[in-house]
């Protein structure tokens, strides 16, 4: 099973990762802006921002992704309040990319 993760550097991304892992059945794809230096969780990292609709599409139609767990936003409030685009695109434009992304990429996701 190839799984999509998107916001696997946070709390609960990076502990459903560890667990998607303990399948070896499974591939772990996950879309990161950096480099985590300490990233075991994933198969393979999509560098960008799940603000790019190419970078959406391509990870889940490259890699040919069966499931995805969208996970990736801007919540905490202080930070959206400091900067609500930033916020915006993240929480709204990301999903809408993922979801766009998993539409086109429908002959393999679930």
């Amino acid at each position: 099973m190839r799984i999509l993760v998107t916001g696997a550097t946070g709390l609960v991304g990076k502990s459903l990762c560890e667990n998607l892992k303990k399948d070896p059945e499974n591939v772990v794809i996950t879309i990161q802006r950096d480099i985590v230096k300490e990233n075991t969780s994933s198969d393979y990292v999509v560098l960008g921002s799940i603000d790019d609709p190419d970078i959406a599409r391509r990870a889940v139609c490259d890699y040919e992704v069966n499931e995805i767990y969208h996970l990736a936003s801007q919540s905490l409030v202080r930070i959206c309040a400091n900067d609500p685009v930033s916020a915006y695109r993240t929480n709204v434009i990301g999903t809408v990319n993922i979801m766009e992304a998993a539409r086109v990429g429908s002959n393999h996701v679930k």
